[in-house]
């Protein structure tokens, strides 16, 4: 990823899980841009980190479990568009951190 982008977008989309939620379907929506400095830094760091665990193709050593969630997150930086995918039980420390970020400081969206 690019060193300290001016845009950072993420949009994390859960499905899955035990029992189907509609408003728990819509995707988090996260502009680093809203966050104060210390966040929005702290943001691009763990994209980087769990993008550089993307490109690796590293996967989780366990199978997903039944009725677990998938995660799909997409991360607009500068132009640039990357996605990274996980399962429960989600095996990369760098990736869990970024989707549990994403979930405390997003906000759902529309669609």
């Amino acid at each position: 990823m690019v060193s300290s982008p001016t845009v950072l977008r993420m949009t994390l989309k859960i499905d899955g899980g035990f029992a189907p939620v509609p408003g728990l379907a819509r995707p988090i929506e996260l502009d680093a841009a809203q966050l104060g400095a210390e966040h929005a830094a702290h943001a691009q760091h763990l994209c980087t980190a769990a993008c550089a665990v993307a490109q690796q193709g590293r996967r989780a050593q366990a199978a997903p479990i039944p009725d677990g969630r998938r995660y799909r997150l997409t991360i607009e930086a500068d132009g640039s568009r990357h996605e990274v995918t996980a399962a429960d039980p989600i095996g990369e420390p760098a990736i869990a951190e970024l989707i549990a970020f994403v979930e405390a400081h997003g906000r759902r969206g529309t669609g």
